[in-house]
């Protein structure tokens, strides 16, 4: 004798609606929690999966903010020599002869520092790009983007502006703009318009000295940048 197929019989009831009759299987109940298993399994070697790749990401991600760093200390190398080739084209060998002498001569008289000068300094914290100078009258408009260079900090602090003339003399500019204040995650473009006092003259200027401070008083960033490469 055969044997009958078994089926479970399922009511539905509803007020709004009329009484329903289901009839599944016997195999279908059985399989039901293998199915379930199944399910779960799929949901944890996903999830599994998903949290790799999550922390694949990040690792790609910071990897590709040290390369953005290097490309960004690569350019800043290629800006300055730049700035070096521009300075060169731009005045004749003997310019440069007297300039250079001029500075030499004046290496041991009280109060002059070349290192204090024209010294660089970088510590990869805070960097200053795209310096760009317009002569409006008896004032300089100037434009600068200041970069944090380091990743998820904050970073603050001042920015100082120093005229460097012609006769290899340093006067602190001190401005109270508060634009030249910073307090920056990522970046920040600075525009500020000032005067050079009559005393300097502003035929006597031949290059500003931007230097970046952080909250301690500490030099961060420090760069010159001669007035006919950034004069527009």
């Amino acid at each position: 004798m055969k044997n009958k197929q078994i089926y479970y019989n399922i009511i539905v009831l509803r007020d709004d609606t009329s009484l329903k009759t289901f009839r599944i299987k016997r195999w279908v109940v059985k399989f039901l929690p293998i199915l379930l298993v199944f399910i779960l399994l799929y949901c944890g070697i996903s999830t599994f999966f998903l949290f790799k790749l999550n922390k694949e990401n990040k690792k790609n991600y910071a990897l590709l903010e040290e390369k953005e760093n290097e490309l960004k200390e690569i350019k800043f190398e290629l800006s300055r020599l730049n700035n070096v080739k521009q300075l060169l084209e731009k005045y004749d060998e003997t310019y440069i002869k007297d300039l250079v002498s001029g500075i030499a001569q004046n290496k041991n008289k009280p109060g002059l520092d070349l290192e204090e000068l024209f010294g660089k300094k970088n510590l990869n914290l805070v960097k200053i790009s795209n310096v760009q100078c317009i002569r409006d009258n008896k004032y300089f408009l100037m434009r600068f983007d200041l970069n944090n260079l380091e990743a998820n900090k904050e970073s603050r602090g001042r920015v100082f502006i120093t005229v460097i003339t012609r006769d290899g003399k340093s006067y602190d500019l001190n401005l109270t703009n508060e634009d030249l204040k910073f307090t920056i995650s990522r970046f920040k473009a600075v525009q500020i318009r000032f005067k050079v006092p009559e005393y300097i003259g502003m035929n006597n200027v031949f290059a500003f000295k931007l230097t970046v401070k952080n909250n301690q008083g500490k030099v961060v960033f420090r760069e010159t940048y001669p007035l006919d490469n950034i004069l527009l």
